[in-house]
């Protein structure tokens, strides 16, 4: 910890930033590999029941579940005797609103990796402006100033930016592993709305449905 602190007072910012980036990251490990294990079983059982016409099963199925899948089926699930195009709509917005709690959080690991980074610099900055000051300083007063002098002063300044980067890594790499974690997901559920739709509109008709749509990508944040 006195190794820490000579780095000065941004390497105590940095330490804090690096305990929110662990609650963060074990947080949402714990709610989101276990979610898409579920996600992946359920659309794996949903699957053949809308290739089978087995709607009504399928929605008791969802009807049971919790799962962010399970409620934008439900959406569609409720809009069975409405037109196609509201049909759509309804798996579009309550597709919006799940994939969006997916993503809860995730921004602020993006947030702590720039903000570690800028201040690692900052602590670097600062702790060469009072190097330089310190050798002034002696070379003012009449003291001899040596190579040490300056390299001991860099050495301790160089310490924040160390701290800033070893935080600001694993940030970066656990804010992109867990948004291609949530677009798999994202992708998993888009197929099997997808298939619910052209289920539920070819029970209706009788025949293959016409003008069915994926879900947009807009609802992905």
């Amino acid at each position: 910890m006195s190794f820490l602190s000579r780095g000065g007072w941004p390497v105590y910012v940095i330490l804090a930033c690096s305990l929110a980036a662990v609650t963060v990251i074990v947080e949402r490990l714990l709610v989101l590999l276990p979610l898409r294990r579920r996600t992946r079983d359920l659309a794996a059982c949903l699957t053949p029941l809308f290739q089978g016409g087995a709607i009504d099963r399928a929605e008791a199925l969802c009807r049971e579940s919790d799962l962010p899948l399970a409620r934008i089926l439900m959406a569609g699930f409720r809009r069975t005797g409405e037109p196609a195009e509201t049909l759509w709509a309804a798996f579009h917005e309550a597709a919006a609103v799940e994939v969006s709690a997916l993503h809860a959080r995730l921004w602020l690991m993006g947030a702590l990796a720039q903000v570690s980074t800028l201040l690692g610099l900052l602590g670097t900055v600062v702790g060469m402006i009072g190097a330089f000051h310190a050798v002034e300083t002696r070379g003012q007063a009449g003291q001899m100033v040596g190579p040490g002098d300056l390299a001991g002063g860099l050495w301790v300044s160089l310490l924040s930016t160390a701290a800033g980067l070893v935080v600001a890594a694993p940030c970066y790499f656990a804010f992109y592993a867990f948004g291609g974690l949530v677009n798999h997901m994202t992708a998993v559920m888009e197929r099997s709305a997808h298939e619910a739709g052209e289920a539920l509109l070819l029970r209706r008709t009788g025949g293959a449905p016409s003008g069915a749509a994926v879900l947009s990508r807009e609802a992905r944040p």
